[in-house]
């Protein structure tokens, strides 16, 4: 925060607009950072209209994004969608795809609050330009949101397609983290699907992955308890429960 403070006043005394704008983006994360979201949009604010009068499309397509972010924050999703997608437009206009697509995936986040419908399109439509750019990463994050979104449906098949697909990748990409929350969740399928000899031995894979991730390790052996108890088998529900 001081960093970013001694960049502004350093930018306005040699009259730098372009540094200006950076100094006060970097502000404005730094107090988005400390929850702090009405000064995050004041500067987010202030590095929108500098970029806007010199013409900075790059820098006002961030400033769009980031104002986005800070809405979604503060549970206003609509108004999220509103600066997400001013953001996209530019970036659209000026050939960005990368950055429309990841504006793309934010704007369907913000859907999954309160329209899962819209949310589940949005993805989808995300999906194939990550495949395109060979954006794994992105990939995976959009196929894993897609797979909750149907496992919260309790439309398991279609949930187990994603959550298969985002696991295959997370493996490409040697995530450890990604690739037991994936195993995590496919449990939780075949959970939902009552096979429950399938969902315990995924769980035990994804905490055998687990590893130092303590709040996959909690969660699986609180999944863990409940399918032991709702199968009868109460000592190892409590072992698990422990």
């Amino acid at each position: 925060l001081a960093y970013a403070q001694q960049a502004l006043q350093a930018a306005k005394q040699v009259g730098d607009s372009s540094m200006q704008a950076k100094a006060l983006l970097n502000l404005g994360s730094a107090h988005f950072q400390l929850a702090q979201y009405d000064r995050a949009l004041t500067f987010y604010l202030n590095a929108l209209n500098i970029n806007q009068k010199t013409g900075d499309w790059k820098g006002e397509s961030n400033a769009y994004h980031n104002i986005g972010n800070v809405y979604l924050y503060r549970d206003q999703y609509p108004k999220a969608i509103e600066f997400y997608e001013r953001s996209r437009q530019i970036d659209l206009v000026h050939g960005d795809e990368k950055s429309a697509s990841t504006t793309l995936h934010s704007i369907a986040n913000a859907y999954s609050y309160f329209d899962e419908n819209r949310a589940i399109e949005t993805y989808r439509e995300a999906l194939p330009v990550f495949r395109q750019l060979k954006d794994t990463l992105s990939e995976s994050m959009t196929l894993n949101n897609l797979g909750n979104l149907y496992l919260s449906r309790k439309q398991y098949d279609k949930s187990l397609v994603y959550f298969e697909q985002c696991l295959q990748l997370n493996r490409l990409l040697k995530d450890d983290e990604g690739t037991a929350t994936n195993l995590e969740n496919i449990g939780n399928v075949y959970r939902g699907k009552k096979q429950y000899d399938k969902a315990i031995g995924y769980l035990q894979q994804s905490s055998a992955l687990a590893g130092n991730f303590k709040s996959i390790l909690q969660d699986n052996h609180r999944y863990l308890s409940e399918i032991y108890q709702e199968t009868g088998d109460h000592r190892q529900a409590l072992m698990h429960y422990k």
